[in-house]
C-alpha cells in the first residue's frame, strides 16, 4: 500500500511538468526555469540527506506522517496559488511589478519547494526502508520485488492518466486531486502503519 500511495501523491507528475508550474507562476525565461528547477532538485537532495539523520531519531511512522502532512499543506498552498494566478490573468494584470501578482508567484514557487522537501524527507526514503523491515527474511526478496512492481505500475498508471487528462484538467485541478489523495493516505497510515524502528520479525517471530 505504501508503494502505491507514493506515486499517487503526484510526485512524478509534478517533477515531469515542473517547468509548467514555474511558467504558470510567471517565470518565463529559460534561465529562470533552469535555475528554479535546479534549486528544487538541490533542495530535494538536501532533504534526503536530512532524512538519514531523522529516521533513527523520529522513527518511520512519525516521519512519514509528518512528511505527508507537509505535502498536504504545500499542495493546498500550490492549488490556491494557481487559482489566484488564473484570477489575476482574467483581470488582465500584466504588470510584472504588480505586488499581488509577485506575491502569488512567490507562494506558488515556495509551495513547490515545500512539497519536494516534504516528500524527500519522509515519504521518499521511508517507503523503501519500511518494505525491507516489514517482510520476514525468507520472504523479503519476493515482498520487495512485488512492492517495487506495484510502485512502477502506479507510476505508469499516473503518467498515462495525466497525459489523457492533461488538456482538460488544469494544473490547479491536478494539485487538488493530489491533495485529496494525500489526506486519504495520511488517515490510512495513521490507522494502519506500525512503527518498525528497531523491529525485527525474525526476533519477534
Amino acid at each position: 500500500m505504501i508503494q502505491l500511495f507514493q506515486k499517487t501523491f503526484g510526485i512524478g507528475i509534478i517533477l515531469l511538468y515542473i517547468t509548467r508550474f514555474i511558467e504558470k507562476a510567471g517565470f518565463m525565461s529559460s534561465d529562470e526555469k533552469i535555475l528554479l528547477t535546479i534549486l528544487v532538485e538541490v533542495a530535494k537532495t538536501i532533504c534526503i540527506l536530512v532524512a538519514t539523520f531523522l529516521l533513527g531519531k523520529l522513527g518511520r511512522r512519525r516521519l512519514l506522517l509528518s512528511s505527508i502532512g507537509g505535502m498536504i499543506v504545500s499542495l493546498v498552498i500550490l492549488r490556491t496559488s494557481l487559482v489566484k494566478i488564473d484570477q489575476i490573468d482574467t483581470k488582465h494584470i500584466d504588470d510584472p511589478n504588480d505586488m499581488k501578482q509577485m506575491w502569488v508567484a512567490k507562494m506558488c514557487i515556495t509551495s513547490l519547494f515545500l512539497y519536494m522537501a516534504s516528500f524527500s524527507v519522509g515519504m521518499g526514503p521511508v517507503t523503501s526502508i519500511f518494505n525491507s523491515e516489514v517482510f520476514p527474511l525468507k520472504l523479503r526478496a519476493q515482498g520487495c520485488a512485488i512492492a517495487f512492481a506495484v510502485n512502477q505500475g502506479a507510476s505508469a498508471l499516473m503518467s498515462s492518466i495525466f497525459l489523457v487528462l492533461d488538456k482538460p484538467m488544469p494544473l490547479g485541478g491536478a494539485t487538488f486531486s493530489f491533495a485529496v489523495v494525500s489526506i486519504i493516505a495520511w488517515v490510512v497510515f495513521f490507522i494502519t502503519m506500525p512503527e518498525t524502528k528497531g523491529w525485527s520479525l525474525e526476533e519477534t517471530g
